[in-house]
């Protein structure tokens, strides 16, 4: 069973949070901000060490995208409850790299990720002692048999922060720090959990804030940006708003109904690698109008709702949707300790839109 983490209170905007919420200047821009021209896009959802999932999703994408050009977006999480993380993160840094015949490659930071850096070191201005999220990270945010740290030293016994802070290479360390919170291509703004609406803080607002990649604001451990950690629960994950003036694309939740969520102006990918489930991906053509008006045919209230049906492969608007499924030994060959991936069968799972009444 996954533990319970991120136990914060919901974030519901009060009058007195929003006197509280930080506000920041303007600053370069720490996110990619490129044109999509007719290029696709191929968004993966939260990984979680599954490097085996990821090269398959890469695959199939590509498979899918035929001779389209193509860039690629990973959501964040690499890292916690999977069989291969610090193997994932070598093939990423390699990849944002040499993207090879990608147009290009670009990786997102997600909570998982944050937690484990500030685990680490005082990090993003943090005033939290690393040891308060140590405690944090080890016992609320791993339930994979075979944690990050024990995946580092090697080991299936415990681990300490003294012994995992000496293995973790500097590498890792950079790449992970280096991440953008966000990252907009074309019509699209991809962000790990999602955003609140417009009526409560502006994109520009939203993202200048991100851009800062300042955490000096919180307090206590598991403490994160609402953009990077916020819950279904929280009201951040299901919300749409043409507000946004761009289609935000969005992993993190793993959503009650087991659906991804749909509207006009927001895919939410449902995201379950964590818990051996498969690893959700979709193929995003290009956008008339830069995003401003959304995917046209789908609602602009600020829930929508998409069911499974695996008779169909074309969501709306042209969206690719597809699964990559665990598989037992997906390393080969002799697996390490920490390997408990069971054998599950090929699921497909495309979406087709359901508006409801």
């Amino acid at each position: 069973m996954m533990p319970k983490h991120d136990a914060l209170p919901p974030c519901d905007i009060s009058p007195a949070r929003l006197q509280t919420y930080p506000r920041t200047k303007p600053s370069a821009p720490t996110a990619a901000h490129i044109p999509q021209g007719d290029a696709w896009i191929l968004v993966i959802s939260d990984i979680h060490g599954n490097l085996n999932l990821f090269e398959k999703a890469l695959q199939q994408g590509m498979e899918l995208a035929t001779a389209k050009q193509l860039f690629v977006v990973t959501i964040g999480d690499y890292t916690d409850n999977g069989p291969e993380v610090p193997r994932l993160l070598d093939r990423l840094i390699q990849l944002t790299r040499e993207p090879g015949d990608l147009l290009g490659f670009f990786p997102i930071l997600g909570n998982h990720d944050a937690a484990c850096l500030l685990s680490l070191e005082r990090c993003f201005n943090s005033k939290v002692d690393p040891n308060a999220w140590w405690t944090r990270w080890t016992g609320r945010y791993q339930g994979f048999k075979g944690k990050t740290q024990q995946q580092y030293c090697n080991s299936t016994k415990h681990v300490s922060r003294q012994q995992f802070c000496a293995q973790y290479p500097q590498e890792h360390k950079e790449f992970l720090k280096g991440l953008p919170w966000y990252c907009i291509i074309g019509g699209y703004l991809f962000v790990h959990a999602g955003l609140h609406l417009t009526s409560h803080f502006s994109v520009e607002d939203q993202l200048a804030f991100l851009d800062q990649k300042d955490m000096s604001y919180y307090q206590r451990e598991g403490q994160l940006p609402d953009q990077l950690r916020m819950k279904e629960e929280g009201g951040v994950p299901r919300k749409n708003d043409p507000g946004w003036k761009k289609v935000v694309v969005t992993g993190h939740n793993k959503y009650s109904d087991n659906h991804h969520q749909l509207g006009s102006h927001r895919i939410g990918l449902q995201s379950g690698s964590c818990q051996r489930q498969p690893l959700h991906c979709a193929l995003l053509p290009p956008l008339l109008g830069d995003g401003v008006d959304g995917l046209q045919g789908l609602p602009t209230a600020k829930e929508a709702k998409v069911s499974w049906d695996p008779r169909k492969t074309e969501g709306p608007c042209g969206i690719k949707f597809f699964s990559v499924s665990p598989r037992a030994n997906a390393t080969g060959g002799n697996a390490p300790p920490w390997l408990g991936i069971e054998a599950a069968p090929p699921t497909a799972c495309p979406l087709v839109l359901d508006l409801g009444p």
